[in-house]
């Protein structure tokens, strides 16, 4: 135990004096932009984090379906928290590109939100480009690895929500969607 103690303080103490952080990141999905309930005729904000599980799967890079679990966060006049499910089919209307090239893709959703208002229901159309990415990185200031799906994307997407709180109504959003790969490495900030 004596020898583990000792091995993690000299860890540290070696990452301090190299001004190097260790860090592991999920793989992520992430949406953020402005949401506008009508009804109540005001405009916020909604941001979504979560997963979206075949995006770790290796040559799925131009898969007929997609599925995401979310936790979201909204603020129009209050803080808004809830968990939110999407699917839907990826469609590749402009073709599948070769190989790992990159795929631009439409992802029509259902998505089904819980929040602590209520519940909503509605649909999400998607566009993104994305490509899959494994293996390791080095640079500058960081080294790592990496493997999944990266992808960059907008949103367009209305729902209806049920409250007993606030009432039932409409609420329209877009946005900036991103995949992110899960990550491990060291960033080294100071040289």
């Amino acid at each position: 135990m004596e020898r583990m103690r000792n091995l993690g303080v000299s860890f540290a103490t070696a990452m301090s004096a190299a001004s190097c952080v260790p860090y592991a990141i999920p793989p992520l999905t992430v949406a953020v932009g402005p949401a506008h309930a009508r009804e109540e005729a005001r405009t916020g904000l909604r941001a979504e984090a979560g997963l979206a599980p075949m995006q770790l799967v290796q040559g799925q890079l131009h898969r007929r379906w997609d599925a995401r679990v979310m936790g979201t966060y909204e603020h129009q006049r209050r803080s808004i928290w809830g968990v939110a499910l999407a699917a839907g089919p990826i469609l590749h209307p402009w073709g599948p590109s070769h190989g790992n090239d990159g795929s631009r893709r439409l992802l029509p959703m259902m998505v089904a939100r819980w929040t602590d208002e209520g519940s909503a229901l509605g649909v999400r159309a998607g566009f993104e480009w994305a490509k899959f990415v494994h293996g390791t990185f080095s640079g500058r200031d960081a080294t790592g690895s990496g493997h999944g799906e990266t992808a960059i994307g907008f949103y367009l997407d209305a729902e209806y929500q049920t409250s007993d709180r606030v009432g039932d109504g409409w609420s329209l959003g877009a946005g900036l969607s991103l995949r992110v790969p899960a990550m491990v490495g060291l960033a080294c900030c100071i040289r």
